[in-house]
């Protein structure tokens, strides 16, 4: 346990941790020290194995195909799962500016047509078996890309309601791979491994949520810092017709447009975006009658960038959720058409006896 642990640990922490660090030599350090002592702890369950002792993980689960296959579809699936709605919530609160209220209220469809399928996915699967699970991969990645065309289409004109049609086929394809996923990875299990093959599903799926939330902030993160200077030159010219509307002087016009872009720049290139930058203040005393129309025009452009530049790194960063799905996909087609159903046996060695 302490080997696994330690192992996993320091697998996960440097992902998580490493842009806000600067991706420092350390953090690949620590994944390359994490590969070691999983390795260590593979080889510890099998000496336990080869001494007649019981290892934590029955390594000879993975000589069955099917629960081999399972645990990797449960891995790149659950990657997907909770990392998409960190994102959406990003996307809707921080991008769009939706309180949290209203940005649950926009993906409240999602979770209905998840029950839905849910609660008809044990009758569908014992009709279709392992084509459950290639229907739902299908339905994920057809709503994936209703929900990626939607937004493209919508661009800053988004009001939420748009995308319902897309997330209930998404919620109806997620019930139909997560209901009946577990009973396909464990039905040609052992049941004196039950227990072990339960614990390595649940490690499998909680280890991939952290690494697919991680990998999708430095997704988007990454694509925020990239764009900031392109979604600031794309505003900058309404910023200055709006500027020459308060009848400012050329340079102030431009000294205040230099400015801004410079804030923008600054802005999405931090570790926190909510913290305000000092090239964001404004430099220079402007006459009390304009300096109300310059707020005004100010804020109405930086909320056209903040939209402008979240879209773009949304569309960009649901590229990881389709591969997701259409890895998961693929690895149905590596699972038994028919699984076989475990013989049971008395539980000698799992319990110690």
């Amino acid at each position: 346990m302490a080997l696994l642990s330690l192992g996993l640990g320091l697998l996960i922490y440097p992902v998580v941790e490493g842009r806000d660090q600067g991706w420092p030599g350390w953090v690949f350090g620590l994944l390359a020290l994490s590969m070691v002592l999983l390795g260590l702890f593979v080889l510890y369950q099998r000496r336990l194995l080869n001494q007649d002792r019981t290892p934590l993980v029955q390594l000879t689960m993975f000589s069955d195909r099917s629960f081999t296959v399972g645990a990797a579809i449960a891995f790149v699936f659950q990657s997907s799962v909770l990392s998409y709605f960190v994102a959406m919530s990003l996307f809707l609160q921080t991008g769009l500016g939706y309180g949290p209220t209203r940005a649950a209220l926009l993906l409240i469809a999602y979770q209905i047509s998840i029950a839905c399928s849910s609660l008809l996915s044990a009758r569908l699967g014992r009709r279709l078996g392992r084509n459950l699970l290639t229907l739902g991969t299908v339905l994920l990645m057809a709503g994936l890309v209703g929900t990626l065309l939607i937004l493209n289409v919508s661009a800053l004109h988004y009001q939420g309601y748009e995308l319902i049609p897309a997330l209930i086929v998404s919620g109806l394809g997620f019930g139909c791979v997560a209901a009946p996923l577990q009973s396909v990875i464990l039905s040609r299990v052992d049941p004196v491994f039950a227990g072990s093959a339960s614990g390595v599903l649940a490690t499998m799926q909680q280890v991939g949520s952290a690494l697919g939330v991680a990998i999708m902030g430095v997704l988007l993160f990454s694509h925020l810092a990239s764009g900031a200077d392109t979604a600031g030159a794309n505003v900058r010219s309404s910023l200055e017709t709006s500027l020459r509307a308060a009848r400012l002087p050329v340079p102030t016009v431009n000294a205040i447009t230099t400015g801004f872009t410079s804030c923008i720049h600054d802005r999405f290139n931090q570790v926190d975006l909510n913290t305000v930058p000092a090239s964001c203040a404004l430099t220079g005393a402007l006459p009390e009658a304009v300096v109300r129309p310059v707020s005004v025009a100010l804020v109405s452009a930086g909320t056209e960038v903040r939209r402008e530049n979240f879209l773009a790194a949304i569309l960009y960063t649901l590229r990881f959720q389709f591969v997701a799905y259409a890895l998961s996909f693929l690895l149905v087609f590596l699972l038994p058409r028919r699984p076989e159903k475990a013989p049971a046996q008395p539980a000698l060695r799992e319990a110690g006896s």
